[in-house]
Formats: structure tokens, sequence, C-alpha cells
């Protein structure tokens, strides 16, 4: 077995089997082992998360006692200090690439994803027989359970419910304790900052939306389609022009940014390929969580601007009204219901 843990330290790849004969084989530890800073690299099993971790700047894991955890903390551009990402915001389902791509992402989403607040917190848990310390992940179906290699490093295995295979092949990685360096949490960005960050956030997702629907509006074909399309496309234009004076005052560009016009191709690949209830549900998930932080724009909003900031929620609040009505096969009443609000806010 020592020769199987050298190769696998060595080589940072294994077969999935051999990764759980290794874990299998190692001393279970306790929750207070985990307490402090880890660095981490995967191991490469041929999970489809190999190599991502890696290229997204992902520096490791903070466990800070039982309950305050962050599980997933990413070095800053600068790579002298580290920011922690809110779980719930990160795309797991989805198939990125594992290249410069997916940084660049994680870097321009920083402001959407980046959180202060513990996410997961860590307990005792049986895994294949046997009870060792595990990270409970808050918001997302994720644990993650660790054994000792040696007084500073760990061997994890992730078990990501609802992941193909995620019994048979999930993703193994190792920490290191990494207490001795000086990198901080990143602090919260000023106030102003923060504004126009999440408004850019917004005004960027708002030029996604635009870009979709009028894809969408070009393909539709029954009148049921063209009823609802044409509906949201109106809704789309009509916040373009409420957005205009504030994005031009916050010097942000109204037109769609490389991720945008990614996102837009994806969301009209995304319509065609799969069934529209789930399509419409993944919607509504990614809306209803979006929203959330959007609503931090209401809370930090300078005073003369909380009315416009206000309308930026609500009018994502309406979003998400249609779409349960679009769940629920009522495709006019959705139409209704934006062209209803054009009309309340004009």
């Amino acid at each position: 077995m020592a020769e199987l843990l050298h190769r696998i330290l060595e080589e940072c790849k294994a077969t999935p089997e051999a990764a759980f004969e290794l874990f299998q084989s190692l001393e279970t530890i306790s929750t207070e082992f985990m307490h402090g800073r880890w660095k981490g690299v995967d191991i490469d099993t041929g999970h489809r998360f190999n190599g991502l971790f890696e290229a997204s700047g992902w520096y490791g894991k903070m466990y800070l006692n039982d309950e305050e955890v962050h599980p997933l903390v990413f070095f800053a551009d600068d790579k002298k200090e580290l920011w922690s990402v809110n779980p719930k915001m990160m795309p797991f389902r989805m198939n990125l690439p594992a290249d410069e791509l997916v940084g660049t992402v994680m870097r321009l989403g920083r402001f959407a994803m980046e959180t202060k607040e513990s996410k997961a917190r860590l307990r005792d848990t049986e895994f294949k027989g046997r009870v060792t310390a595990t990270m409970i992940y808050d918001e997302v179906p994720i644990n993650d359970m660790f054994v000792k290699i040696d007084d500073n490093r760990v061997l994890g295995v992730m078990d990501f419910k609802g992941e193909p295979d995620h019994l048979e092949n999930p993703f193994f990685f190792i920490l290191e304790r990494d207490d001795h360096t000086e990198y901080e949490i990143a602090p919260l960005k000023a106030t102003h900052e923060k504004v126009v960050e999440l408004f850019e956030m917004e005004v960027q997702n708002r030029a996604f939306a635009l870009k979709s629907a009028q894809r969408m509006a070009s393909k539709a074909s029954s009148e049921e389609d063209k009823y609802f399309t044409s509906a949201w496309l109106a809704f789309e234009e009509f916040l373009q022009t409420k957005y205009a004076p504030f994005a031009r005052k916050y010097n942000l560009s109204q037109e769609a940014g490389i991720i945008a016009n990614i996102q837009a191709g994806l969301g009209v690949l995304g319509i065609n390929v799969l069934p529209n209830a789930v399509m419409l549900k993944t919607m509504l998930d990614q809306t209803v969580n979006y929203n959330e932080k959007l609503k931090e724009l209401r809370k930090i909003a300078p005073e003369e601007e909380k009315e416009f900031f206000e309308f930026v929620v609500d009018q994502e609040e309406a979003q998400i009204a249609a779409i349960r009505l679009g769940i629920e096969g009522k495709i006019k009443e959705a139409a209704d219901l934006v062209t209803d609000f054009i009309k309340e806010h004009s």
C-alpha cells in the first residue's frame, strides 16, 4: 500500500478503484484535525472536474472550527490574497472546459460569487463502513470525506448527489496544511465599488437576456411561441431603456461582452436540446439564486438611487413569477405578466 500511496502522491493520478483502495487503507480522522487552512490539488481519475479547479484558480479550503467553514477558496488575481466562493453560485452542473476560459469566468463572476459567510460545517459521518471527518455543504448536495495521509496531508473524496457515477467515480483530491502562509480572505469591497460591480453584473445579464430574446423571437414558429417571445423581447428592450441613464452614470457598457455572448449562445442551445419543462426549471433555479445576490443592491444603493434599484429587483421577481407560470403551462399568462409590468412602470 505504501507503493500505491507514493505513486498517487507523485503522479496525482490513479484509477477510481486504486483511489478507493488507498482511501480505505488510510486512517480516519476527527473534525478537529481538519481545523486550519488547506491547499488543494486534484487526483486525475478521469472525473469531469479534473483540471477544472486548477484552471479556475482554486486554492483550497478553510476550517475555522466545526461550524465556520469556507469550502471553496480561490486565489485573487495577485495570488497574494484569497477569496471565498458561495458554492450555491458555482456552475457545478455545467460541463466547462478545464482551460483559461473558466479562469476568466471566475474572475468576471467574482462580484456575484464571493461571500464572507461560512457555507459548510464539519461532522463525523459514515462512508463505506467507516466514520471519519466530513465537510457538509450548506446549500448544495455535496459531502467531502477525509482520511489521514500524514500529519499535514489528507485524502478527500467528494460525494456529489445527482452526479453521474458519483459513488463509482467520485472526485478525489489531496489537501495539504498551509497555516504558515500569510494569505487572508480578501476583504469585502467598499460600498460604492460593490454597487458598481453588482450593477455591472446586472447590466451584462440584461445584455445576455436581450440577445437570447432576439434569437428566440427569430426562431419562434407557433402562435403561442410568437406571443411569448415577442412579449419577452419587448420586456428586455424596455429594461435597456430604463437602465440606460444609470449605466451611463456608472460608465458601464450595455453591449454584450464575451461572456454574455457565450451565455446567450448556450442558452439558445439548451432551449433547442432540452425539454421545455427542464429548461424552464433550470432557468427558475438560476434566476432565484441570482436574485438573492441582486437584492443586496437594495441594501447598499445610495439613497437617491434606491427607487431605481428597487425596480431592478422588482423586474427580476417579475421574471421569476413569469417563469413559474411557464412551468405550469400558462404561457399566455406569463407573456401578459411581463407586458403588464411594462405598462405599470412606463
